[in-house]
């Protein structure tokens, strides 16, 4: 069952940016959105966090699929 073929996603996920530089512009993103809102940066700075461990488990899942196959 191989859908994707494992060199590509490997190249794929070697590629994305290392998980802090992903946080960090996340957060900078949001502090430029919405100057002055602490609440909301509060709000971004957990969604990030949230939204990033959800990215990368799926990509290790996918992984793990992709070398157990």
């Amino acid at each position: 069952m191989r859908i994707l073929e494992p060199a590509g996603m490997n190249q794929w996920a070697d590629q994305v940016p290392r998980k802090d530089v992903c946080l960090t512009s996340w957060r900078i993103l949001c502090l430029i959105l919405h100057p002055g809102g602490l609440w909301f940066w509060v709000l971004c700075f957990w969604l990030g966090e949230l939204w990033m461990f959800f990215v990368y488990g799926l990509m290790c899942l996918m992984k793990g699929v992709l070398d157990t196959s």
